[in-house]
């Protein structure tokens, strides 16, 4: 078995995807669960593209990013809650709802 940390296996489809979609699905989720900082962001993306040799559409992993909190934010039929408080999921809703507007290309709008 190979020692590479964290891995991802997309068995919704149990094919190759969009990449870009899986790693903003999953740090959409981070970011509404964490107290996540630009440093993960910045390594996660390395890790990804140094280990395994990936490269992404930064600005399409950022708008599936800021899609997946609306997502998680607004659908009242999501089997789990979200353990984040009132203000911080309002907060991020705003910003992610300003850069999917704004086509902004920097996501330090959720960040911050």
């Amino acid at each position: 078995m190979y020692q590479i940390g964290l891995l991802f296996c997309d068995l919704e489809t149990g094919c190759v995807g969009i990449k870009e979609f899986d790693i903003g699905y999953a740090l959409g989720h981070l970011l509404l669960t964490s107290d996540a900082r630009r440093e993960i962001f910045d390594e996660f993306f390395s890790g990804f593209e140094t280990s395994l040799g990936l490269t992404f559409n930064k600005h399409l992993v950022n708008q599936y990013i800021a899609a997946t909190i609306l997502y998680r934010t607004y659908r009242t039929n999501v089997p789990y809650k979200i353990n984040s408080s009132p203000d911080k999921i309002a907060r991020l809703s705003a910003r992610a709802m300003e850069y999917l507007l704004n086509e902004d290309e920097s996501i330090d709008i959720l960040l911050t």
